[in-house]
This record gives C-alpha cells, structure tokens and sequence, in this order.
C-alpha cells in the first residue's frame, strides 16, 4: 500500500489546491532539494515538463530516492542514458510510467493476444483524430500548453513526441516489446494551425519497419475544426487495429 507523502510544487495556491482533494492530510514542499531530505519519503513521481526529468531524476537518485518518471523521460537519448547510469550507480528502481499500458482495453487486447486467438500478430494500427471545438472547454492554463509547443522543450512536437510516445509504446509492446525488431521509422508529417494561432505537427503518419518483411506498426493522425468529438478534455479519439495471422483485434 502507497500514499501521497507530500507534494512539491512552487506555485503554493496550486499545492494547496491539490492537497485539498485527498482524503488525508500532505506535506507541502517549495523547493525539490528540502522535500529530498524528507525520511518518510520513498519514492518521487516527476511530472515536470520533459526539459527538466534528466536534472530532478539524477538529483533524486543521488538522494538514494525511488523514482517514477512521468513520459517522455527525456529529450536526448544520451539524457536518459545519464538518467538510467545515475539510477543504477545509487541502486535506486527508475521506471517511466506510460499510461496507456495500464488501460484496461489495451491490457484485454494484450490477453488475447498472448493467448494466440489471433496467432502471430503481423501488423499494430493505431489511428487518431482530432477536433478543435473541444480545446477551448478544457479549463488549463496557457503555460501548460505554451512549453508543449517550445523547441527546446518539446521540439514543437505535441502530437509526435509527446502524446506519440503512446502510439510508440503500444506498438512495441503488441510485437513484444521488440522481440520483433523495428529496423526504421518513416515518418511523413506537416501541421496546421489550431484555433488559427498555435502550429501544430498534424496531419501525420508514422511507418515502422521490422526485421521480417510481413511485419509493420504504422499510427496516424489527423485534425478538423468541426468533427464531431464531445470531450472537456483533449479534443481527439482514437482507435487500435491488431491484425494477425488467424484474426483481428479493434479495440
């Protein structure tokens, strides 16, 4: 059993807020270096903006501190490379936590599959569309949205980096987790302008190649101003196709 120890956050009303929402009380930190000193805290969950993980994760491993590491962990290979050295150096556990592995459809497809009631899987689609009607319904603060489509921060990429690392994660888990191994990505990809302001990577499609010639992942994306999606969240839907030798998974 687990519970939220304390909370670290620099914008006080903001902590305060969160803290206000769980059934017991919570510590409130200001500053990561001072909650790092805390005793009764085992584990970090980092859910800064992706430019800061490689920083927050080396200090926390450095402070001998468990830590789970929201996606995507970091914006260079060779950053994540230093995460997972200084993790191992201070024998700490560091896991990336990617949320679609846990949602239950995704888990049942899995079953089945491993199950072979499809037989070998030779190709993963995942294909996602989008709408703008329900972006402005989302109550989120600007600065939320305004690093996601920073260079320096997300490449400019809120749809293929940042919410692809899904599609990335559940393609490679559906050909078990490489055991077919994807020798390329081809990506075709140019962008739109959201409510006429914000450049966003879309429409796009990604093709991934593995070391067998039947085998492929390929996952696609798309936006209109007026498709009809009802959502106070993220304006976009989604579906997953697992086609293999003996059948077909939607899910």
């Amino acid at each position: 059993e687990s519970k939220i120890a304390a909370i670290c956050e620099q914008n006080k009303n903001k902590a305060v807020e969160f803290t206000q929402k769980l059934p017991y009380s919570v510590k409130i930190y200001n500053d990561l270096d001072t909650a790092l000193k805390d005793p009764e805290i085992d584990l970090f969950d980092v859910l800064t903006p992706h430019r800061f993980h490689e920083e927050h994760v080396i200090k926390i491993a450095e402070a001998g501190k468990h830590i789970s590491c929201q996606k995507v962990p970091a914006l260079t290979l060779s950053s994540f490379d230093r995460m997972t050295r200084a993790a191992e150096k201070a024998k700490v556990k560091f896991r990336v936590f990617e949320n679609f592995r846990y949602h239950p459809p995704y888990l049942r497809a899995l079953e089945l599959v491993n199950d072979g009631v499809i037989g070998e899987v030779h190709t993963v689609n995942f294909r996602m569309w989008g709408s703008e009607n329900p972006i402005s319904g989302w109550d989120i603060p600007i600065t939320s949205w305004k690093w996601r489509i920073a260079e320096n921060q997300n490449y400019k990429a809120p749809t293929l980096f940042d919410d692809g690392y899904h599609k990335h994660s559940m393609i490679a888990m559906f050909f078990g987790d490489l055991k077919e191994k994807i020798t390329a990505v081809r990506t075709w990809s140019n962008h739109q302008r959201v409510s006429k302001v914000i450049k966003w990577d879309t429409p796009a499609v990604i093709i991934y190649e593995t070391n067998k010639s039947y085998k492929y992942g390929q996952w696609s994306t798309s936006i209109s101003k007026n498709f009809p999606i009802k959502s106070d969240y993220y304006g976009g839907d989604e579906f997953l196709e697992i086609q293999g030798e003996d059948g077909l998974i939607f899910v």
